[in-house]
C-alpha cells in the first residue's frame, strides 16, 4: 500500500524507490492510494504513470 498525497517534483522517483524496497520484501501485489490527492506537477503525474504503464 503506497499513498500519494500529491504529485510532486520528487514523487516519482521517491515510489520508485518504495516500490524497489517493498519487491526486495517480497511485494506481490501493490494498492496505489490516489484518493483526496489535489494534483500538483503535471509532469510528476506523467512520470508516476510511465511507472506502471508500457511504453507506447
Amino acid at each position: 500500500y503506497i499513498r500519494v498525497s500529491d504529485f510532486k517534483k520528487n514523487t516519482a522517483d521517491d515510489l520508485r524507490e518504495e516500490i524497489k524496497e517493498m519487491e526486495r520484501e517480497g511485494l506481490r501485489s501493490l494498492v496505489l492510494d490516489l484518493r483526496w490527492n489535489p494534483g500538483g506537477l503535471l509532469n510528476a503525474s506523467r512520470e508516476v504513470c510511465e511507472l506502471f504503464l508500457p511504453k507506447g
